[in-house]
């Protein structure tokens, strides 16, 4: 296979796969001098003049389909020999069809985030009109970061108006496929919204919702009523998320959600709450004396160990476990002498006058009334707390600007009374965290990697362009420009230079 040029320019170098309507080949743009996936519309197709008419016309309506969880199409064409091809991308992870093959099933929070990608992707073809038709784990590529990025849109929309003979091949896969265009009614967005219901079920339990064989059994099987709810096969999907995907999977396209984008607000807020947060010790202790706690789920989903807020818990943690330490140790030297013969600053066993305040402690702490600190700034709600003897402990939550740095909540609540010495959790309000994008023109790509590893973002997609300034192999823009604030994570787009453009001499 090695050699084989297409249309002059794309080398093929190996079947990377294989479906019903095409063949994709890894294959190298010996133009741009890069690797890309060239997917070969199969012969038996490529003799029917109006499913071709209807090939070009939809792929350049992929091509103009512009997202980072969308493989982008970089050409079309066809060649002398009448082969009808599409230039992609090159994503080099595999499939999430792959991973579900090696991993069984992914995790909830896994799960959620490459659903809420293909969402995304969703998202920007139904906005331009375009229905993908054959969402399925084959058609969900993975970068090697884990980045989802949603292939096929062309040749999918294309099928549509076409009448074929084997229609197997062509309106998508029965297992994903919604009961509407299983019985060939009406496809719209909802359809696609149904398949990304099934890949999600999959996700979570390593199997499909119903295992059919053809079309025709889809509608049979919603008629004998819903599926499982993944948690009857996975217990720790939260029940947030099992709702979300029975209405998915709703057999009536009215039933479910309205649009890409209403799933996208719901998996988002389920998003923030995986994995829940467990309370530190500490904050245990507060709740078991009857005050009111803050839910997990209204935590930030950041609040990991490996975040900032995560290191603060490990030293709450390590202060427990160092304050148990001590009271072992003097509970041992008790049990040894109870006289106190051998504790510091006592002498022969000899009973020294109890200090001041040891009836007290005897006694028990006093209790004292909480003060209302609900609204204030943090720093004052903290003197106020400290002056009435207590402990102040702070957790923040990420929300609207104008309520940074104020108190929210506060474990417990003002008025009512606590331990004196007890220890007092605010929720303290921060702004929403942003960056700024770096200035990466110049920079050669792996440095320009780095850069936004750095700064909190993500790749978005690279392409190349001829530049008479900037060197070859070095960035020439990136979007969005430089300076630009955003929020962590988001996707930044470069421009890599391939050099001059080829210069065509003109013989006389």
């Amino acid at each position: 296979m090695g050699g084989t040029l297409v249309d002059d320019r794309y080398e093929l170098r190996a079947l990377a796969g294989s479906g019903g309507m095409a063949d994709v080949f890894l294959a190298h743009d010996t133009v741009l001098d890069r690797d890309i996936a060239l997917k070969l519309l199969k012969d038996r197709y490529a003799q029917d003049e109006d499913f071709v008419e209807r090939f070009r016309r939809e792929a350049r309506s992929a091509a103009a389909l512009s997202s980072p969880f969308i493989v982008p199409v970089f050409d079309r064409g066809e060649t002398e020999d009448g082969a009808y091809y599409i230039a992609m991308e090159y994503v080099p992870g595999g499939t999430l069809e792959d991973r579900l093959a090696g991993a069984g099933r992914l995790s909830p929070h896994e799960a959620v985030e490459v659903a809420f990608q293909v969402a995304e992707a969703l998202q920007t073809a139904h906005e331009r009109g375009v229905v993908h038709r054959d969402v399925k784990p084959g058609n969900v590529l993975l970068t090697r970061s884990g980045q989802a990025k949603v292939a096929d849109f062309g040749i999918a929309r294309a099928a549509e108006a076409t009448t074929i003979s084997e229609p197997g091949d062509i309106l998508g896969s029965a297992r994903y496929m919604a009961p509407e265009q299983a019985a060939g009614g009406r496809v719209g967005p909802a359809s696609d919204l149904y398949s990304l219901g099934v890949v999600l079920y999959e996700m979570l339990t390593g199997s499909v919702p119903f295992a059919v064989a053809t079309p025709a059994d889809v509608p049979t099987e919603h008629a004998k009523g819903p599926p499982h709810r993944p948690s009857e096969a996975n217990p720790e999907v939260p029940e947030a998320l099992d709702a979300l995907v029975v209405r998915l999977l709703s057999a009536s396209p009215k039933d479910r959600h309205e649009s890409s984008t209403e799933l996208l607000g719901e998996l988002g807020r389920i998003r923030k709450g995986l994995p829940p947060v467990a309370p530190s010790p500490n904050e245990a202790t507060t709740a078991a004396l009857g005050s009111p706690m803050a839910p997990a789920s209204a935590l930030p989903a950041s609040a990991g160990p490996d975040g900032a807020r995560g290191r603060g818990s490990w030293r709450i943690i390590a202060a427990f476990v160092a304050m148990i330490a001590v009271f072992g140790v003097a509970g041992w030297v008790l049990l040894r002498d109870p006289g106190g013969a051998d504790m510091p600053g006592t002498a022969g066993g000899a009973h020294e006058e109890p200090p001041k305040g040891a009836d007290r402690a005897r006694s028990g702490p006093k209790a004292v009334e909480v003060p209302a600190v609900e609204g204030l700034a943090a720093q004052e709600a903290r003197e106020r707390l400290t002056e009435a003897g207590f402990d102040v402990g702070v957790r923040h939550r990420e929300g609207p600007e104008e309520n940074a740095g104020k108190v929210l909540e506060q474990s417990v609540a003002g008025g009512k009374e606590a331990d004196e010495g007890s220890k007092i959790l605010l929720t303290v309000g921060e702004g929403p965290e942003v960056v700024q994008t770096p200035n990466l023109v110049g920079l050669t790509y792996p440095q320009a990697e780095i850069e936004l590893e750095r700064a909190g973002l993500l790749l978005g997609g690279v392409s190349e362009a001829p530049s008479e300034t900037v060197p070859a192999g070095v960035i020439a823009a990136q979007d969005p420009a430089p300076g630009t604030t955003l929020d962590p994570e988001s996707y930044v787009r470069l421009t890599t230079s391939v050099g001059p453009p080829e210069e065509t001499t003109y013989g006389y």
